[in-house]
């Protein structure tokens, strides 16, 4: 037992203690040596007066008890005050009237004396231990000098200066030395406090920074528990997580136990991996952890350091930035084909007009009728393509999107089951957007149609709309590739099946379906994709199994009101026979033209491509009534050809033909002066009545 706890288990003076508690060493040493040799005194004391008591000798057990009484005096002085000069002077001066008159009586007893010396430096200094074992020496001397003859004998006269003044020696000796090394162990020990605080500061430093820094950081022992986290760790783990395997908080099936093995293992010292974690809330999260292996001086393994950072959110943007790049090239390819493919049907649906408009018998114009009904279906299938591929937008016209879907929403109540309910909460203000209508009712019709697919016992389906202000953070967090501003979201919701997370990131692809053989083409939803982004917005689908599926439009809202499109009378025919310079790259396209223009009782000149085109442009404008030029040609495409046309002619009438629907470039192209556009594949009567109308239109 150490004498803090001795002081403070028998209540010896809280001052006293605390004194004791601050780890004053010159205090603690005298305190420690006052009071055993007041324990001691009190004991010897105690043992004298009842000796002499028992003798009879009434003086000495009078003098033993008062001295007692005084000791305790001094103890309870020192226990109250916690004044460790008085207490030690009291206890000198009661030792030395003591001893000293001990030493009239009894030579023996007068030996004491020698220990005085001692007592002086060590409870009080060597300053004071020389004046007062003087003072000592002085008396005992004056004592011996005065007393009777023969009262000490002349051999203790001679050894009493030598042996006191060998104590006095001893104890200055001692007492420098104590000194000196009392005086380096505060050296020490100042040292040793400046650098616990400078640690203090260090180790509160560091706290403060790795309680700063937002990633997570863990330790693991050799046996994968965790003996310490910072702030990050505990606010993600909890903080009871301290003593509890990592494995514990891995969340499903995964093997990063034997990932990190070579870590604890040895035979690497930094890892990479990644893992399911369930946090403190109970949430599924993906940690990245970047893990260093802990060794010991002698370079054995103890343990691992590892920190993490949560990348459950990055890991989504990075999963739709890849998903959009995927269905960025899927829609390049598919507008390519979509393009190519609209040129063979330009030639197939041609030609096949031109039979059945020639043919007598009647089971070869029914064939031609069947060649033209699934050229028909095939453009349906290519124009739902294009609209995937972003290059479907006919027209922008300023529309109340609102109307447009009651519109939707009356087509439906006739043609949809009547258990399933329809309701409209239009909570816009705004609803009105720059936008083709009818490529925008086809969008809102696919996910209507999807949501009866999704419905077969019945239920309800929801269209919503509202007015948002994105702002840029949110759309980058969204992975919109859309302009902060002011939108209106359309919401479809049903309240059918749902669809799981797999089925989610393949729903716009094209072809993709979960529907039987022969009940869909995978086609609807992609083109729908393609409608929103072509109209400049975004879309999100939002599902879960048996929970329903809701999906949210955005558009740009137009502060314009919309106006209402007053229907175009059909032009009346120009009844004249015309000049027409056809120019297509391809052969069939051409070949089928011609024919098809000449059935109409014009003339037609074809040519290859843009640059033979504008040759013959230039050589023979003034006899040229119309110009149907392909937008996408070798050499020279459509647009730059119809520039040089026109610096030739300003007055030209030309008419651009696509296997694209009208896009950007196409739409400068009309901006510029071109009539009318004509999508392939293109029947009699379209391109009729566009070369009609490009011929009515002044100048």
């Amino acid at each position: 037992m150490n004498i803090q706890s001795f002081f403070t288990s028998f209540a010896y003076g809280r001052r006293l203690a605390r004194r004791l508690h601050e780890n004053n060493l010159e205090y603690n040493r005298k305190a420690t040596l006052l009071l055993t040799l007041s324990f001691a005194a009190t004991v010897m004391l105690s043992v004298f007066a009842v000796i002499t008591f028992i003798r009879g000798d009434f003086l000495q057990t009078s003098l033993n008890t008062v001295f007692l009484f005084c000791v305790l005096a001094g103890f309870w002085h020192l226990r109250r005050t916690g004044n460790l000069a008085t207490a030690s002077y009291l206890f000198i001066g009661l030792l030395c009237a003591k001893f000293i008159g001990d030493f009239g009586t009894d030579i023996y007893r007068a030996m004491w004396v020698y220990t005085i010396p001692l007592l002086v430096f060590f409870l009080l200094g060597t300053r004071q231990g020389i004046i007062l074992s003087a003072i000592c020496f002085i008396i005992v001397c004056g004592m011996m000098v005065f007393a009777p003859r023969h009262a000490y004998p002349v051999d203790f006269m001679i050894r009493f200066p030598a042996i006191y003044f060998c104590c006095v020696l001893y104890a200055f000796s001692f007492e420098s030395v104590r000194n000196r090394t009392h005086a380096k162990l505060e050296h020490s020990r100042s040292n040793l406090i400046a650098a616990n605080e400078e640690l203090r500061k260090l180790s509160s430093r560091n706290d403060a920074i790795l309680g700063a820094v937002p990633d997570i950081i863990m330790e693991v022992n050799t046996a994968q528990v965790y003996t310490w986290a910072n702030k990050a760790g505990y606010e993600f783990f909890g903080n009871d997580v301290i003593g509890k395997e990592a494995g514990y908080y891995f969340e499903g099936e995964q093997d990063t136990r034997d990932k990190v093995a070579p870590l604890f293992a040895g035979t690497v010292d930094l890892m990479y991996t990644e893992s399911q974690q369930r946090r403190r809330d109970g949430e599924n999260r993906l940690l990245a952890w970047w893990c260093r292996t802990l060794r010991d001086g002698a370079g054995a393994v103890i343990g691992a350091l590892s920190s993490a950072r949560d990348i459950t959110e990055i890991n989504k943007l990075e999963q739709q930035l890849r998903q959009a790049q995927k269905m960025d090239a899927v829609g390049q390819l598919a507008g390519g084909i979509a393009h190519d493919f609209n040129n063979q049907l330009s030639a197939i649906s041609g030609f096949a007009e031109l039979i059945q408009a020639k043919a007598t018998d009647p089971t070869i114009s029914r064939f031609a009728e069947k060649i033209l009904l699934s050229a028909k279906r095939s453009a349906d299938l290519t124009a739902q393509l294009l609209a995937f591929s972003r290059k479907g937008k006919v027209m922008s016209v300023a529309a109340d999107i609102q109307k447009v879907l009651l519109e939707v929403v009356d087509i439906l109540s006739h043609t949809i089951n009547k258990n399933i309910v329809i309701t409209q909460r239009f909570n816009a203000s705004e609803a009105t957007i720059l936008c083709d209508p009818s490529q925008v009712q086809n969008a809102f019709l696919n996910l209507a149609l999807n949501a009866r697919d999704a419905m077969p016992d019945g239920g309800e389906l929801i269209f919503e709309t509202e007015l948002m202000d994105l702002d840029r953070k949110y759309c980058k967090n969204k992975h919109y590739e859309i302009q902060a501003g002011r939108y209106l979201r359309i919401s479809v919701t049903d309240s059918g099946t749902g669809m799981d997370a797999e089925t989610k990131k393949h729903v716009f692809e094209p072809f993709f379906t979960t529907k039987e053989m022969g009940k869909g083409t995978g086609m609807g939803l992609a083109a729908v994709y393609g409608i929103v982004k072509s109209h400049k917005g975004a879309i999100d689908v939002y599902s879960e199994p048996g929970h329903g599926t809701t999906f949210r439009l955005y558009f740009p809202v137009l502060n314009t009101v919309a106006k209402e499109q007053s229907p175009v009378a059909p032009p009346s025919a120009v009844g004249k026979s015309l000049h027409v310079l056809f120019i297509d790259d391809e052969e069939s396209v051409r070949e089928m033209a011609a024919e098809m223009l000449r059935s109409f009782g014009h003339r037609v000149t074809v040519r290859e491509n843009g640059k033979e085109g504008l040759v013959f442009y230039r050589k023979s404008w003034q006899s040229i009534d119309c110009v149907i030029l392909d937008m996408i040609m070798p050499e020279m495409n459509g647009k730059d050809a119809f520039l040089a046309m026109r610096e030739i002619n300003p007055r030209i009438r030309a008419i651009l033909s696509s296997g694209y629907s009208i896009n950007g470039e196409a739409q400068e192209i009309l901006d510029a002066g071109v009539l009318g556009f004509v999508q392939k594949p293109f029947r009699f009567d379209q391109i009729k009545s566009k070369i009609e109308e490009a011929m009515k239109k002044d100048f």
